[in-house]
This record gives structure tokens, sequence and C-alpha cells, in this order.
């Protein structure tokens, strides 16, 4: 039986996930119009990078992102000047990202922008701190859930195209046999020859 839809009849405890969900996607839509000089990813990796450097792997997990997804992001901020990339202390195959002094003023930048554009918001409300509250508990439910779930799934693997079957070399093209010699076909000189021969003989027997 298929669901049944919502109508305004139905309980509006009932839609109140629902809704929280579609509010979370008009915020991040809201902040997405700021011009912070950040895109929300790089403003995401940058606040993880405050907190102090990370390994790949472990930053992939907070971001919740795959590992080809980090690189790409990471390249473009160390290409800014907002990131660098550093070798372990006693271990130079372990790399970290880093913030550097131009992350963090640009990360400071972005966060005045994004509270600049959420204060018209939270002066709407009656209670502002309430959604604050709620949206800081729901970070750090989401951070004890990274931290259960582990690091994002590898992306599968995308299997090589098989290799097309060599063809078989070519079977050797037998040599053509050479046609059986014929008989020579005899020239126009030799019936006259005959002819002679044979009236030659004609004389002699008369001739007996």
């Amino acid at each position: 039986m298929p669901p049944t839809p919502m109508t305004a009849t139905t309980p509006p405890t009932a839609t109140r996930p629902l809704r929280a969900v579609r509010v979370l996607a008009r915020l991040q839509r809201m902040l997405e119009f700021t011009d912070a000089g950040l895109t929300i990813p790089q403003y995401r990796m940058l606040v993880v990078l405050s907190e102090g450097g990370e390994r790949s792997a472990r930053l992939a997990q907070r971001l919740a992102v795959r590992k080809p997804t980090l690189t790409a992001l990471a390249d473009g901020l160390i290409a800014a000047g907002y990131a660098e990339r550093s070798s372990e202390p006693g271990d130079r195959r372990i790399v970290r990202l880093q913030l550097t002094g131009a992350g963090r003023a640009a990360l400071a930048r972005a966060d005045e922008a994004y509270l600049a554009a959420l204060a018209p918001l939270l002066d709407r409300m009656t209670d502002p701190d309430r959604l604050v509250d709620g949206l800081t508990d729901a970070g750090d439910a989401l951070d004890a859930w990274l931290r259960a779930r582990g690091p994002a799934p590898a992306q599968a693997a995308v299997p090589a195209p098989a290799q097309a079957a060599e063809p078989a070399p070519a079977q050797p093209v037998p040599a053509q046999t050479e046609p059986t010699p014929t008989e020579p076909i005899p020239t126009q000189a030799e019936p006259a020859a005959q002819a002679a021969q044979s009236a030659q003989s004609a004389r002699a027997e008369s001739a007996r």
C-alpha cells in the first residue's frame, strides 16, 4: 500500500522533521549566496583545519567526503595560499594539511559574513537562542555519528575495459603452383617443311 500523502489533516508533529530538513536546505542556500570569499566546502575544511592539522584520512572522515574530493578541495586551498601540506615529524610518509596565516584570515572574514547574513533571521525570532542551541547540539551529534561510522567508504574502483583479443595471425597465403608446361605450339614454318619432306619421299619412290 503506498504511503499516505501529507494533507491538512496530518498531525503537525508528523511534519516537523520534514520541515526542519527543508529549513536547513534553505539556510544552506542562503549561506551559499553570501559573499564570504569561500565556498561552503572550503569553509568547512578551513573550520576543521583551524582546530589543528589533520591527516587526509581523518580529514575525509570529519568532512564526510571521499579522498578524491578531499584532494581536489585541498589543492584549491593550497593554490590560494590558505593551507599547506607538511610531513609528520619522525615519519615523512605521513602528510598533514595545515592552515596558514592567510587561511585563518580568510576564515575570519567568512565567519563575519555568515554571521551578518544570519543576523536578520535571528532578529525575527522570538527565541533565537533556541535555534543556536539546537544547531550546536545537532553539530555535536553529527560529530559523534561520524566518529562511530568510521572513515568514508572508498570509492569503488572502475574496472578497466577489457582488452580486445589479439587477432589470430593471418595464415600464410599458399604459393601459387607454377602451371604445368604445355607442349610447344608448332610454328607456321613446320607444316611447310613437313610438306617438302613428303614430296621428296614421293619422288624417291617414283625413281625406284
